[in-house]
């Protein structure tokens, strides 16, 4: 590193398996220090609600022990965010443990930083009630209530965090809840370089070889910025960054490909340019940031109740040519079968979702394609409940009426088909994000605990 360059490695995500290769060929580069993302909310709220583990340990230790003895060996800081998926305090802890484990068994000794992410519910109601909760569109009705409801709420940190735990000395930097970004920005804007590379460099290096192509598996990525730009490179050989795929990236997790909001900034890339500098590298320059306002975003999650599911398949002509009437026609025996037996004070306490793929399972109303479906269809239906009594008999009475219902063009039998020997599935409590919004704070760390730790 010298006071005009900054270089770094990139994982897009921890336990997707990187290749050991490209991290030993991007260490020998000389790089300043290795950023990890470890978490999304792209698998649902169960990860945040704790009802749902990460990766399981063995997978997340591969991958961190490389990164932790490769950094180790270099001299240089390891950065990971979100740790545990959800980056609730728990996953934090499981990554603290494991660390301790790689030191224990290496031999080797660590500073590591735990920055723990989640938020009192009575802090976010008094912000609430003071306006300083703010909605990012599209947002859910938020009030103390729901708070006061949520399982869990974390706070998404920004580069501050990071920032500090470097100061104060760690080798190791185990983060709960973050930005993607942040991440990555963290140390490059503690160097002084310019806020808008920064940070349109982090959105870019978070999902690691995302931005390359071929699309393969995530590996590692190679960013080298300047005063004016950076470069970014994929370390495998066989996958290549080019203006296309890493432009594309601008798309990634976004509602607007030319505006990126962090806490203290926003980030215009519009004026961003993509320029090949080999046939695997590119050049980006040209983005803009200005500060604003310090917020941070909130997620948190409620329990729902519980759910089950069953999924068969029809490929009976007379009930794929009219799949709405079929339906319709059990819907007054659902309603009646489930009042004998739970009671009519019981009605509208489920809900029920029936997803037809091969017509609109994935888009569901807002499918443009006029075709309708084919030879054959694959139902999935779910059922949530308040609890898990009612969720059972509910779903034995839809099972049992979808299997039976008789097609509206034909006077014999119904034939459906399941694919495995269990008919229906218990999945369990089940969770909802309820807050999607942005809580205004009076300094960045005020939300997040740091602890330092020896280890090895």
């Amino acid at each position: 590193m010298t006071d005009d360059r900054i270089s770094f490695l990139c994982i897009g995500s921890i336990g997707t398996g990187f290749r050991a290769e490209s991290l030993e060929r991007g260490l020998s580069l000389g790089v300043d220090f290795i950023g990890a993302d470890a978490g999304s909310v792209d698998g649902g709220p169960n990860a945040l609600s704790g009802s749902r583990s990460s990766w399981p340990e063995q997978v997340l230790r591969r991958d961190i022990e490389l990164l932790m003895l490769g950094a180790k060996r270099h001299g240089i800081p390891l950065l990971i965010g979100s740790c545990g998926t959800s980056g609730r305090d728990w996953g934090v802890d499981l990554f603290a443990d494991i660390a301790r484990k790689v030191a224990a068994d290496s031999g080797e000794t660590f500073t590591i930083a735990k920055i723990y992410a989640e938020v009192p519910a009575e802090l976010v109601v008094e912000r609430l009630e003071s306006g300083r909760v703010h909605p990012i569109d599209p947002a859910p009705p938020y009030d103390a209530a729901a708070a006061r409801r949520s399982v869990r709420i974390v706070g998404a940190m920004g580069a501050e965090p990071f920032q500090r735990a470097i100061a104060m000395g760690a080798d190791v930097v185990l983060a709960g809840r973050a930005t993607d970004t942040a991440i990555f920005a963290a140390i490059p804007l503690s160097r002084g370089f310019d806020p808008g590379l920064v940070w349109h460099a982090g959105k870019i290096a978070e999902c690691g070889t995302a931005c390359t192509e071929p699309r393969s598996r995530l590996d590692v990525l190679h960013i080298e910025m300047g005063r004016d730009s950076f470069v970014v490179q994929p370390l495998a050989d066989h996958i290549r960054c080019t203006p296309f795929s890493v432009a594309a990236h601008q798309l990634h997790e976004v509602a607007d490909p030319f505006t990126l909001v962090e806490p203290g900034w926003i980030i215009d890339m519009s004026t961003a340019r993509y320029e090949a500098v080999s046939d695997r590298a590119v050049r980006v320059s040209g983005s803009t940031a200005t500060p604003a306002p310090y917020t941070v975003k909130l997620e948190g999650v409620e329990r729902v109740g519980w759910q089950h599911m069953f999924m068969f398949g029809l490929r009976d002509p007379t009930i794929i040519a009219d799949l709405d009437a079929w339906q319709a026609n059990i819907e007054d025996d659902i309603a009646s079968r489930c009042a004998e037996l739970l009671g009519a004070e019981a009605a509208g306490t489920w809900e029920t979702h029936v997803r037809i793929y091969g017509r609109d399972g994935v888009m569901g109303a807002r499918e443009s394609d006029p075709r309708g479906p084919g030879h054959e269809v694959f139902v999935v239906v779910d059922v949530v409940a308040p609890d898990r009594t009612t969720c059972e008999t509910v779903t034995a009475v839809i099972h049992y009426a979808f299997m039976h219902a008789k097609s509206p063009g034909w006077r014999g039998g119904t034939t459906v088909a399941w694919p495995f020997p269990k008919s229906t599935f218990d999945l369990g409590e089940v969770y909802r994000f309820n807050v999607h919004h942005a809580m205004e704070v009076d300094d960045p760390m005020e939300l997040f605990r740091l602890e330092l730790e020896e280890i090895g």
